[in-house]
C-alpha cells in the first residue's frame, strides 16, 4: 500500500499464510504448510521508512526501503505515488543439493512503484507495477527477472468495517 509508518513509529507487523485446505486434517487445514513472516519497519521521517524481515518460506532475510514521491491533494495532483525497494537473501538454498551455488544466487531484490488514489470516503484504489529479480531458479524455463502487475481496492463498509480485494497479474511466466 502507498501507506508510511509515522515519523519516529517503530511497527511490527506478523503476517501469517496458510497452505492448502484442500487435504483436511492431514495437514491441518493448511496450518502445518502455514508460512510466517516478522517484519519490522520504522519512519525515518513522515515520507521515509526502513524495515528488516524474516520469512519461514525458504528462510528468507529481507531489508526494504519504502518512500513516498509524491502525495494525493484535493484539487490537485491525483495520486499518492510510492517507491519500494527490497533486497533479501535466501538463506533456505542448500548446498548439498544446488554444487555450484554462489552467493550471489541466494540475493533477490524488488522494485515497485504504488499508486493509489483515494476515489471518496469509503473507496481507495491502487495499481503496483513490480519487477524482481531471483538469483537462483530451481525452474530452467523461468526467467531470474520477473515482471508483474498487482491491482487492488478498498471500500469501507463503515469506521471498523471494510472489504478488501487484490489481484496480481504475472506478466512473463514461462
Amino acid at each position: 500500500s502507498t501507506k508510511l509508518v509515522a515519523d519516529g513509529d517503530f511497527t511490527l507487523i506478523v503476517s501469517h499464510r496458510f497452505g492448502s485446505v484442500e487435504n483436511g486434517f492431514d495437514d491441518f487445514f493448511g496450518l502445518d504448510n502455514a508460512v510466517t513472516r516478522l517484519n519490522f519497519v520504522y519512519g525515518v521521517s513522515d515520507g521515509l521508512n526502513i524495515g528488516i524481515s524474516r520469512s519461514s518460506f525458504l528462510k528468507i532475510y529481507e531489508t526494504s526501503l519504502k518512500y513516498r514521491l509524491i502525495r494525493q491533494e484535493k484539487n490537485g495532483f491525483p495520486f499518492t505515488i510510492v517507491g519500494f525497494n527490497a533486497l533479501l537473501i535466501n538463506t533456505g538454498l542448500d548446498k548439498n543439493n544446488i554444487p555450484n551455488l554462489e552467493f550471489k544466487d541466494r540475493l533477490g531484490y524488488t522494485a515497485q512503484v504504488l499508486i493509489s488514489r483515494k476515489v471518496n470516503k469509503n473507496l481507495s484504489v491502487e495499481l503496483a507495477p513490480t519487477f524482481f529479480h531471483d538469483g537462483y531458479v530451481s525452474h530452467p524455463t523461468q526467467d531470474n527477472s520477473q515482471f508483474a502487475i498487482g491491482v487492488g481496492g478498498r471500500y469501507k463498509l463503515n469506521k471498523r468495517w471494510s472489504l478488501n480485494t487484490d489481484y496480481g497479474l504475472h506478466l512473463n511466466r514461462a
